[in-house]
């Protein structure tokens, strides 16, 4: 008969919620990042103009880029990869500076992202050592 080597921890499920968790953040990531590319006029445009007209533009770009590298990471948590942890902790240390950069603009969209990225930062960082090896 042969014996079951497979061990399961209680910080299993974490794993898998921060592949889905990190999915999730890496879509609505891409969302933000296609609506500021198709935007053609700023709502708000900070003092020291650290985002102008010129730069909306260029922030949408690296919000879809973070966004899909998130989705990436995500699916391939939930399959057991082992880089998705430190790739998944950096991506969404990323997507909170991004999103902290346009909290003013976006305030409610941004802080739903920023407590998502804590969020997945927190559970790869604490216990995911059950990714499989």
């Amino acid at each position: 008969m042969p014996v079951n080597t497979n061990h399961v921890s209680g910080w299993t499920g974490w794993t898998f919620f921060s592949g889905v968790l990190m999915s999730g953040l890496g879509v609505a990531q891409a969302i933000l990042g296609v609506s500021e590319i198709g935007q053609k006029k700023l709502l708000f445009v900070f003092s020291d103009k650290l985002v102008s007209n010129g730069y909306f533009l260029t922030w949408g770009w690296i919000d879809l880029i973070i966004g899909v590298l998130l989705v990436v990471a995500g699916f391939s948590m939930l399959h057991g990869g082992v880089w998705a942890k430190i790739g998944g902790t950096f991506f969404a240390g990323l997507a909170l500076i991004a999103n902290l950069v346009f909290l003013p603009i976006y305030p409610l969209w941004a802080v739903v992202s920023i407590a998502l990225s804590i969020f997945v930062i927190y559970s790869l960082v604490v216990r995911g050592d059950e990714v499989k090896r």
